[in-house]
Parts: C-alpha cells; structure tokens; sequence
C-alpha cells in the first residue's frame, strides 16, 4: 500500500515557511506522490513477475548467471531498477550478467544519439532540412556588422519589402538574413512560418526559420544556387493560409490552457507545447488519466468561449507592470526580459505572457476538438486537438476509420456465417441479427454563417457511427469466439471416436504402445485437447497426432509419466524431430509438446516414422 504520500502534511508543516506553496498545493502534491507509489509498485509487481520467469528457466546447479539482456530488458521496457534486480538476484545465489547489461546499455546510449544526429526538421509537408547543416551554416555566418537585431513584423503584416543584409549558400540550401521580416522563428511551442522570398522573376521557398544574436535567419531551398548580394530588395511573403491556421491553434491553445485549469485544476500549468497548422499539442503536469466527463467539460468551456466572439488584443508592457495583471499566467518567469508581450483573450478567462501570433476574433477559430490524450511521462499528461481546417481533414479521417471498420464487421460476420453453417451439421442453429449500420451522410455545402454548426453535426454524425460499429464488432467478435469454442466441443466429441480406433492399431515398442495417426482437427486447441484424451487412454505409451491447420502440417506428441521417469522419453524431443520432416521445428513439455511444418504433403509420411523416431531415443 502507498505510504509516503501521508509523510507530505509533515513536510508541509515544517517546510511551508519557506515555500508556503507546499501548503497551498498540498493536496495536489499528495495525490501526485501517491500516483507515483502506485505506478512505481505496478512495475514492481510486473517486473518481479517477469524476474521469476527468468529464473525458472535457469539450471542453476550449471549456470549462476542471471542474464545481462534480461535484465536490460526488465530495465529498458519495464523501468524495474538495476539495482533491484542484483539484489535479487544474489538472494537466489546468481550474479547478474553486468558486462552485457552494460553493454546493451551503450548501445542504446549510441541509438539514441545516432538519432540525435540524424533529427530532421519536417518545416512542410515535402521539405526537411538537415539540423546539423542548418546548425553549421548558422554558427558560421558573420553577422557582427549588422543591426543589433532583426525587426520582426509578422504580427501585423504577412508581406514585406526589405534589404538583403546576410546571404550565405551551401549544399542547395540558402541562408538569408533581412533588414525586416513578417517570418515568425518557432518559439514557445509555435513552429516556424514558411512561405517565399520574391526576387526578379524568382520565388525562394522558405523552408525553416533560425535565430542568432537576435537576428532573423530564413532558410530557403536554392537548387540552382541563386547568390542573393547585400543591399539587393526582395519581398518577404509568407504563406497566410498556414499562418492563419498556426493563429488559429495557438490563440485555441491559450483556451484550452485556462479551460484544463477550471476543469482538472489550477495545479495545471504549460510544460510543452506545439502550435503547428494542423493540430495542436499542449503537455501538462496531472496525476490522473482524464476521464471522458473531464474531455466533454474542456471542450464544451473551449467551443463556448469561440462562439463568445471575443476579440483577442495585446499590450507591450513591463515586467513588473504585467505581472500585476489579475490571473495572468507567467510559469517561466525567468525567460522573460523586462518588457513583455500579454495577449488577452477576454481578460476574465485567458491572460498570458505570450510572443505569438494570434486571431483577432475567436469566431475565426470555428470548432475545437480534442483528438487524444495520453500519459508521456510520470505525473505529465499531452492532450492534442485540431481547429479550423484541421476539423476536416480529422473527419476525413474518422470516416476513413467508419469504412475500415465496415471492412472488418464484414469478415467477421462472413466468419460468423461460416462457423454458424458448420456448427448446424451438429445442431439446429437460430438465425442470427446483423447489424443495420446504414451509410454515414454528411452536408459537405456547409455556409459560412452555419459552419460551426455544421461542422459541429458531422463530427457527431461520424462519432456515432464509429462507436456504433466499435460496440458491434465487439458484439460478434464475441458471438464468434463462443462459436468456435461450441463448434470445437462438437467436432473433439467427433472425432474423439477415433482414438480408439488408433489405439487398437498400436505398435508395441519394449512393452509400451506407440501410437500415431492423422486426424481432421479445425486448430492446435482441438488437436491438443485431442492428444490429452490419447494420453489418458493409452495407459503407458507415446502417441502422435498430425493434422492440417491452417496451410500448415501440425502435431501433437503426449508421452505417460512412467516413460518419461523410465525410459527418459520426452515429447519435445520426438515432436521436434518428426517436425523436421515437413520443414518445420517445435517442443514443449516432456508429457505433451507440439510442432509444425510447411510441408504439408510430407504429413502422412512423418506420422508413418514415430516408430523409429521414438526407437532412436530409447535408452539402455
């Protein structure tokens, strides 16, 4: 049971006189610390569990070693400590592999930063750039008779006319700096602007943006290695359609950051985030799974707020002024200078320090929906939603999910015919439902002035329509594993008859049966369950069971107690070697093991060699 999360009222008590936080968050620390023991004792709990299946695999009167990729594996997938596992290790009287854990440790070590030097950019939607490249040329511009800074006038303009200040060009890639520019540089979780710097007759795409020493880098794609001269004038454009949704989805995560804190409470505050044209991604601090309740309640607050009509605005104040505003958030105070930018977005429910770009009216937004949410680390929750454009092409994709789940709803119930047609040779079988799902229909001529609503009746109309199906896939997929469960009994009782019939042909080998046959099983549970009973009967004895299942040959090999504890038999070993003859491998247990094989055509000739196979292993 969860102990250390009672000791925090203690260390509220003594220690909130220097921190009087700890007394304002208390239970907010306490319910955190109490979820960690719990998850910290579910790995405990699985990871002891996957130890002793280690170790009981282990002949310990040969080997004393716990293996190192184990207990790699118990750390690396299972977070169960290293430290922890040595401990258990020697009170089993083993000694963990330490040079391979080590090992295998460095090796993840070197994927990671492989994949570290290997990180691209994706700035739209068919161009990267090379992060190490663009690192290189950036440090190495020569920017020390420039201006003290670039001047950045993307909040007010998305085009602007300017000089030529810097121009450096490498590996089809060009390196641009301006006199002035509407391009925003990714900061504070908004991405890079793209779009095209305009010169006589040529357009530069504008892949990616940069920043150093306060001034403006534009990253554009020059294949025919255009040399751009300082003092020349070009016009900077960016690409509004993509900026338009970038505004859209950051004013919509301002929204979502106030809505999260009235709904799951003010312990919740920005720990990353992403404001991309597609989708928006806001990571934040909750000891809890949100539940569906929580998701409706932030979505409705958000939509509501849209549809207010607020009109967003900003104030350049200072610091100190700023930090005075009622309910403002500022949780990175330290990376601010002393003046700062605060975008209000109705000044009772979203205030924040904010260098971004925004809407003006919250109408432009139209709908916000929630796409997911999921746990990214201990304690930290990501919640990611689409707005505006976004809205569609995630109903694109939901209806694409309708018709992917119409295609498995007819398998299954093409299965479920099929095990019902079966099934009826035994019994008389009651003709199913089948589900009427219908066609989705939505109005895709939706009017300007209606759009929210309409949007708002197709996001519905498809919701519907996948949980429909969802509840009825699991309907039948449920129907049809107690089919095949009901068609199985029907079918062992069947040809369950022929056991003794094999039996009765039994060879004898040194006074025990060995027995083996082909018998029509529809899978290895119906064969296995066949060779139990072939195991119960034979009284002393081996038998083998081959069987087609699938396109593939099966067997089943069972050997009685007294053969293996006598004769030293085990069926693992008879099954492996008869699987040979059909291409394949298999093993198991010494009293009952199974295999398989391709060679389906070379089925009856292996059964015909259990004889001999099991002669080869007698011993003495």
């Amino acid at each position: 049971e969860p102990f250390v999360y009672k000791l925090v009222e203690s260390v509220a008590k003594v220690m909130s006189g220097e921190f009087p936080e700890l007394r304002d968050k208390q239970s907010h620390v306490e319910r955190v610390v109490k979820a960690e023991e719990e998850g910290f004792n579910a790995t405990l709990d699985r990871g002891l569990e996957i130890f002793e299946s280690v170790v009981s695999k282990i002949d310990i009167r040969r080997h004393r070693t716990f293996p190192g990729h184990e207990a790699f594996r118990l750390y690396d997938t299972y977070g169960f400590p290293i430290d922890l596992t040595q401990l258990m290790a020697e009170e089993r009287g083993l000694k963990v592999d330490t040079a391979e854990f080590s090992k295998l440790m460095e090796q993840q070590r070197q994927r990671a930063r492989e994949a570290g030097r290997n990180l691209y950019i994706s700035v739209h939607e068919n161009v990267s750039v090379s992060e190490s490249v663009r690192a290189i040329v950036v440090r190495k511009l020569d920017l020390s008779q420039l201006p003290k800074s670039s001047d950045f006038v993307g909040h007010h303009t998305l085009e602007k006319d300017a000089e030529v200040l810097r121009f450096e060009s490498q590996r089809e890639k060009g390196f641009v700096v301006l006199s002035a520019t509407p391009f925003y540089v990714k900061s504070g979780g908004q991405v890079d602007d793209t779009g095209i710097i305009r010169l006589v007759g040529k357009n530069l795409p504008v892949v990616a943006m940069d920043k150093r020493e306060e001034h403006i880098i534009h990253v554009v794609e020059n294949p025919d290695n255009l040399q751009l001269v300082e003092g020349q004038n070009v016009r900077a454009i960016v690409d509004k359609p993509r900026r338009l949704a970038i505004m859209r989805n950051h004013t919509t995560t301002h929204l979502v950051h106030e809505a999260l804190r009235r709904v799951l409470g003010s312990h919740v505050h920005q720990q990353g985030s992403l404001v991309a044209p597609n989708k928006l991604r806001f990571d934040f601090p909750h000891f809890a799974k949100i539940t569906a309740e929580e998701l409706r309640a932030i979505e409705q607050m958000v939509n509501e707020k849209i549809q207010e009509g607020i009109d967003i605005y900003t104030e350049t104040l200072p610091i100190e002024k700023a930090r005075k505003i009622p309910g403002v958030k500022m949780f990175f105070g330290d990376k601010y200078g002393e003046v700062v930018r605060v975008v209000f977005v109705d000044e009772r429910f979203s205030v924040e320090f904010c260098g971004g770009t925004h809407v003006k009216n919250s109408k432009e937004i139209g709908l916000f929906k929630i796409t997911s949410e999921s746990s990214i680390a201990s304690g930290v929750r990501r919640i990611e939603a689409v707005t505006g454009e976004g809205i569609s092409r995630y109903i694109e994709d939901r209806v694409h999910r309708v018709d992917l789940l119409d295609e498995q709803l007819a398998r299954l119930v093409d299965e479920q015919e099929s095990l019902e047609k079966e099934l009826s040779k035994f019994k008389k079988v009651k003709p199913p439902s089948r589900p009427s799902l219908g066609v989705i229909s939505l109005d895709t001529k939706r009017s300007r002035h209606d759009e929210f609503r309409s949007a708002e009746e197709a996001l519905d109309t498809v919701e519907k329509a996948i949980q429909q199906r969802e509840e009825s896939s699991k309907r039948i997929s449920a129907e049809t594993q107690r089919l095949r469960k009901e068609l199985s009994k029907y079918r062992v009782r069947e040809v369950g008859s022929q056991i003794d019939v094999l039996i009765g042909n039994a060879s004898t080998v040194n006074g025990f049966k060995v027995v083996s046959g082909r018998i029509d099983a529809g899978n290895m549970e119906e064969l296995k369950t066949l060779a139990d009973r072939l195991r119960t009967r034979l009284g002393s004895g081996v038998g083998v069971l081959g069987a087609v299942v699938g396109d593939k040959a099966a067997f089943v090999c069972v050997v009685t107690d007294d053969l293996i504890e006598k004769k030293k038999l085990q069926a693992g070993k008879i099954v492996g070697e008869l699987a040979k003859r059909v291409g394949g491998g298999g093993g198991g247990r010494p009293h009952l093991a199974t295999a398989g094989g391709k060679y389906v055509q070379n089925l009856d000739a292996a059964l015909e060699n259990t004889v001999s196979v099991v002669k080869s292993f007698l011993k003495g």
